[in-house]
């Protein structure tokens, strides 16, 4: 009885250790997506203000 107990311990353990790692990674992931957006958004307005400085040069 113990030993089924044992093994069935076993085996739900790493379930959860995965479940977790997934988890984590899937955190990771979103993160530097918004990290990406962040910096891609930042990009776009300096490449704007950098144009529109530039036109104002022109006149």
């Amino acid at each position: 009885m113990r030993e089924i107990v044992e093994k069935a311990a076993r085996m739900a353990r790493p379930k959860t250790t995965a479940r977790r790692a997934a988890h984590a990674q899937a955190e990771r992931q979103r993160k530097h997506y918004t990290e990406l957006k962040r910096w891609k958004f930042q990009q776009e307005r300096k490449r704007q203000e950098a144009s529109h400085r530039s036109s104002q040069n022109h006149d």
